[in-house]
Parts: C-alpha cells; structure tokens; sequence
C-alpha cells in the first residue's frame, strides 16, 4: 500500500495527524492528491468538518502549490479564495483571471462562478458577461445556470422581457429541482404575467435544447 493510501485510512479512522503524516512529505514533493488533501484538511468550504482548526492561509499554500503544476481543481479554489476573501484580500479580477484558466482546462463549474462575478456587481453588473457565461455552463448541463438565465429574461437583463425564454430555462432548471423553494418561487414570478402560448412554447423550446445538449 502506498503512503497516499496509507493516510486514507488514517484518514477514514479519524487519526488526521497520522494521515497528514503521510500527505505532507507527498504534497511537498508536487503528488496532486496529497496536495489537495492537505488543503482540505485545513479548509472544505463548508461540504464537511476540516481535519484541522480552519487556516486559510495553510489551505491557500497548498492551492498555490497545486495551481503551479496546472491542477484544475487548487486553480478553481483560487479563484473561490480570491472572491469570497477567505484567507486572502478580496480581489475580483484575480478570482476572474483563476476562474477563466480553470475554465480553459475543462472545468464548467467555474464558468458559472465566474458569471456570478458579473452578475453580483454590487457596482457595475455586466449581464451581457454573466449572460455569455451562464449560457456556457447551461451548455455543459450546470442547471443551476438555467435558474439564472431564466431570472435575467424575467427581469429584462437581455433586453426587453422575454416570457418565454424565462420559462424554457425554468423548465430546464426544474426537472431536478421542481420542489426546491427557489424554483417554486421563479414559477409564481413568471407564470404571474406570462401567457398560455408563452408556456406552451417554452416547453418545446426546453425540449430542443436537452436534445440538443444533454
């Protein structure tokens, strides 16, 4: 058994100091699943408990290290780290710059969190960015851009109010998420003015596009 796999077990028996104990020497010498394992021991972002108190900043090292041979995934958390400010001062047009060269290596998730950057402009949202990014996504089967994209043609961030393109990407984020309070709600927005034709066509329009991408 290899030392990674040694301190996954270590790992799987919540003995986190003898896994480290394995991931570190690794991690120091570029093996990317230690790298990312070590980050996450000081920091998950919320998914599960970290292995450690969290520090920012030795979870930052360890995404800078993995960054520096091409890892997509340490690139990806850069760009979180430098957007939300965590361990580091908040810097948009870094978090941008890191979402795009994960993008660039495959990885769609980063392209809708690099159209929230847009879209969440507290001072200048650019919604032809967020639109062009959340298409992208929407794309590659992110259905959570479908919820953003239908709520820009509901509010007439592409020009004027377009019922049924907000009703095609209701339908598109909906099919997994019908019940969830977030859809119910962006269903009662749109069916409040739009009309029966609207509807109707929207589903034919959902329906294309799932062929089309899914």
């Amino acid at each position: 058994m290899d030392n990674y796999k040694k301190g996954q077990v270590a790992y799987d028996k919540k003995d986190y100091v003898q896994a480290v104990s394995f991931w570190k020497p690794l991690a120091e010498r570029g093996n990317l699943l230690a790298i990312r394992s070590m980050a996450a021991s000081y920091f998950t972002w919320g998914l599960n408990d970290a292995c450690f108190k969290e520090d920012y900043n030795q979870a930052l090292y360890y995404f800078r290290l993995g960054a520096l041979q091409s890892d997509v995934y340490c690139i990806e958390r850069l760009g979180h780290s430098y957007n939300s400010g965590l361990g580091i001062k908040k810097n948009i047009l870094k978090a941008r710059k890191y979402y795009l060269q994960a993008i660039e290596r495959g990885n769609i998730c980063a392209a809708h969190y690099l159209a929230m950057t847009y879209y969440y402009d507290d001072y200048r949202p650019d919604y032809n960015e967020a639109f062009y990014w959340l298409n992208y996504s929407a794309k590659h089967s992110d259905g959570s851009s479908h919820y953003f994209l239908s709520d820009m043609y509901l509010n007439g961030h592409r020009g004027e109010v377009n019922y049924v393109e907000a009703y095609k990407h209701y339908v598109l984020f909906s099919k997994d998420a019908e019940d969830c309070i977030f859809a119910v709600d962006l269903k009662e927005r749109i069916t409040e003015d739009a009309k029966p034709m609207h509807i109707h066509k929207a589903k034919h329009l959902a329906k294309e596009f799932q062929r089309k991408y899914y």
